[in-house]
């Protein structure tokens, strides 16, 4: 049996963990708050709001597209999707309030339920 770094030894392989290089979906580790500030002073603008999340993509998705964070509220005011390039999944977001023309400028079909 070796020790030397990535190596396999019984059922671990030991190795330092890579740097971090990922911003997540963490209060700390992005500004939510002036995020969705910035995509509601900018109506119908798409806008990359997390580079890299990997398994984070898919929650930051679903909380900015059904408002499940206060700041992204109210339900269906924002969209969001995500979208693999170069090996980085990227979160693309937009705010379209109420108002469906910023929806059909941003390309999302919306159907609200009155």
């Amino acid at each position: 049996m070796t020790h030397s770094s990535g190596s396999l030894v019984g059922v671990l392989r030991w190795e330092d963990p890579p740097p971090p290089t990922f911003r997540g979906t963490g209060k700390a580790a992005r500004p939510w708050p002036l995020v969705a500030k910035d995509l509601r002073d900018h109506p119908g603008r798409w806008g990359v709001v997390l580079e890299d999340g990997g398994t984070n993509s898919g929650t930051a998705v679903a909380r900015i597209s059904n408002g499940l964070t206060q700041w992204f509220q109210p339900a269906g005011a924002f969209f969001a999707l995500q979208r693999q390039r170069n090996h980085v999944i990227e979160v693309y977001a937009v705010y379209i309030g109420e108002h469906q023309e910023y929806a059909e400028e941003a390309g999302v079909s919306v159907h609200r339920v009155a």
